[in-house]
């Protein structure tokens, strides 16, 4: 259950309403709220429920590079599926070993998957918007093939943003429910124990080479558009803006917002970004204030706000992604000349200490050699 003017309260009466109507005996529905951080199933299941949502949400990334860098993208998405049974079995309790022990294992083998172009190459596009519809592949249809098929990863905005923002409420004051002394230690416990998982996770899976570190940082992203939204009006548009604004020009070159029919938090995110997605909102952002100036040239930024009732998408949708998808190749060339030229300042600033390390090392390696061919 939870607040806000939209249909996550009623999925626990709709549930009830279903039992009573069909007659099902021995059933009886028990809802979790975001108002206690969904602790309603104890401490152990919340943290293995933490676990698989973390996990979810990295291999979902990887995936999507997967499906856009792989050389052969058939055979490494096998590959991908085939490590996706064997955490399915350890969540399911099938298998009993350490979760770090099957995840170095799995970012081992992702990592020798052959790829057909680098990492740092391949344009990213930020999929955000309201929680349940941009992680379900029926509700957004075919948006996200769509962009691979183009050459785009796309970064679907985890589902442990929410319960990070449910942390948040609770350890801020700003939730309507009070809570003890003793009931606010053991949630701030509780969000150390899931931050420092969502660290362990996160860096062992990067060792993979497809996937790239990052916290979630609800914290960063609420601060960023405090000058548009009061963190007192609570509920999924806070995040949708926030994350949208940090996204652009960092790692995304392009960032759609998807949401359900007539859903009142997505309206209000887009009424936002559709005015502070340029480079004047990105400079409202703290950090970005001289950066987003070197972007005056492209005007608007991609963005696109999808609205979804489950039926197929209109023409007009298509129309739209198809400028969305040229806008957003624009902005990842200029991203990507931005970076060549702070490389090459880079290399040329520091090209003596450079030179030196280049001479130590080869001395090294022929010093090194000398000595071995003296022991045969």
């Amino acid at each position: 259950t939870g607040g806000g003017p939209c249909r996550l309260g009623q999925y626990g009466k709709a549930l009830s309403h279903t039992i009573e109507k069909n007659h099902i005996e021995n059933a009886a529905v028990l809802s979790l709220t975001d108002e206690n951080g969904y602790a309603g199933l104890g401490a152990r299941t919340l943290l293995k429920s933490w676990q698989a949502l973390v996990v979810s949400d990295v291999l979902g990334d990887i995936r999507s590079m997967l499906s856009v860098a792989a050389h052969d993208k058939d055979e490494a998405l096998a590959v991908f599926e085939k490590e996706w049974e064997t955490l399915l079995n350890y969540f399911e309790g099938r298998l009993s070993a350490q979760l770090s022990t099957f995840l170095t294992t799995m970012a081992k083998r992702l990592s020798a998957v052959a790829l057909k172009r680098k990492i740092a190459e391949v344009p990213v596009i930020s999929l955000v918007g309201e929680i349940f519809v941009r992680r379900d592949e029926f509700s957004r249809k075919n948006i996200v093939d769509y962009l691979e098929n183009r050459g785009f990863m796309v970064r679907v905005a985890p589902v442990t943003e929410f319960m990070s923002y449910s942390n948040y409420v609770m350890n801020s004051g700003i939730g309507d429910r009070e809570f003890t002394r003793k009931e606010r230690v053991r949630m701030r416990l509780t969000g150390h124990i899931q931050e420092w998982w969502e660290w362990r996770i996160k860096s062992i899976l990067s060792r993979s080479g497809l996937y790239k570190y990052e916290m979630i940082e609800v914290e960063k992203t609420i601060d960023s558009v405090r000058h548009l939204l009061n963190v007192n009006f609570r509920g999924e548009a806070i995040l949708t803006v926030g994350l949208a604004l940090r996204e652009i020009l960092h790692d995304s070159c392009g960032v759609i917002s998807i949401g359900p029919f007539g859903c009142m938090p997505s309206r209000v995110a887009e009424a936002i970004l559709n005015r502070e997605m340029d480079v004047e909102g990105k400079k409202r952002i703290p950090g970005w204030e001289k950066r987003a100036a070197q972007f005056a040239d492209i005007g608007d930024f991609p963005f696109l706000s999808i609205e979804t009732d489950g039926m197929p998408f209109p023409q007009i949708i298509e129309a739209n992604l198809e400028a969305f998808v040229l806008q957003a190749r624009r902005v990842h060339e200029k991203l990507a000349g931005l970076r060549a030229l702070h490389d090459a300042r880079f290399y040329f600033r520091h090209l003596p200490i450079v030179r030196l390390y280049e001479i130590v090392t080869r001395s090294a390696r022929q010093a090194l050699a000398g000595k071995l061919s003296l022991f045969g």
